[in-house]
């Protein structure tokens, strides 16, 4: 089980439209996606109830009456909850979690909905000190593309950077963002405030890795390394079958 209170209830973030696996996405929404005959979001339901997840927050857009039914069916005991985002077209996942930030003020598990991944990447957190915030990340020289998070030598994020095309030289210190999030209270007051603020300033289109990249020193948050976990983001067809490769019994 988890080893903070605050990490029973989760945030999922669904309400895009997955436009890189068309034409997949065109009938259904990208969470429902299959991986071996188990949907993207029936896999996180699975293992967040598995660590003893007791609430799920929902943020939706695309199709949300359809992925809401979806959820409820493989909900296994947890509350869902639906947080429904009218404006998913226009905007990024910052929105979508500025739309969540009550429940992120008071500290929870985030993750995007579209992370394939095994029960024992969210056990890492069953004997994680609970008196700080993790970001879920895994060795950055592996995939060389995506969120990348640069620590100090104690393990806290100070720096963080989309990369797309060539990363940088010089690797050592750098994960992946595995898209999974474990927010103290703290952390997740402060996170909300500055959601809140590029809200009002209408910065709306960003992912809210950015919004985290202005106020690292402020937001003081730990990576948990998850190398050797299994694990994977997915954003198009051939990230689908190097998943399915990847989690094939």
């Amino acid at each position: 089980m988890l080893s903070a209170p605050f990490w029973k209830r989760a945030i999922l973030l669904v309400a895009g439209k997955g436009e890189r696996l068309k034409p997949r996405t065109d009938h259904l929404p990208k969470p429902m996606t299959e991986v071996n005959g188990v949907t993207i979001l029936q896999n996180a339901l699975i293992h967040l109830a598995e660590a003893g997840v007791q609430e799920v927050y929902l943020v939706t857009g695309y199709m949300h009456d359809v992925l809401l039914a979806h959820a409820r069916k493989h909900a296994n005991g947890m509350q869902i909850h639906e947080i429904y985002s009218p404006e998913y077209e226009r905007t990024n996942n910052m929105y979508s979690l500025w739309l969540a930030r009550d429940i992120l003020a008071g500290g929870c598990l985030l993750l995007e909905g579209d992370v394939f991944f095994a029960g024992d990447v969210l056990t890492a957190l069953q004997e994680a000190p609970a008196d700080r915030s993790y970001w879920l990340a895994d060795d950055f020289a592996r995939f060389r593309d995506g969120c990348m998070l640069k620590t100090n030598a104690d393990g806290v994020i100070e720096h963080l950077r989309i990369v797309r095309g060539d990363p940088p030289n010089d690797l050592s210190h750098c994960f992946k963002s595995a898209g999974i999030l474990a927010i103290h209270p703290e952390t997740g007051r402060a996170f909300s405030r500055w959601l809140d603020e590029d809200v009002r300033r209408g910065r709306v289109q960003v992912y809210y890795d950015l919004v985290l990249a202005d106020h690292l020193a402020e937001a003081r948050i730990s990576v948990l390394d998850i190398g050797g976990r299994k694990w994977l983001e997915i954003d198009d067809e051939a990230d689908l079958q190097r998943a399915e490769a990847l989690f094939s019994k």
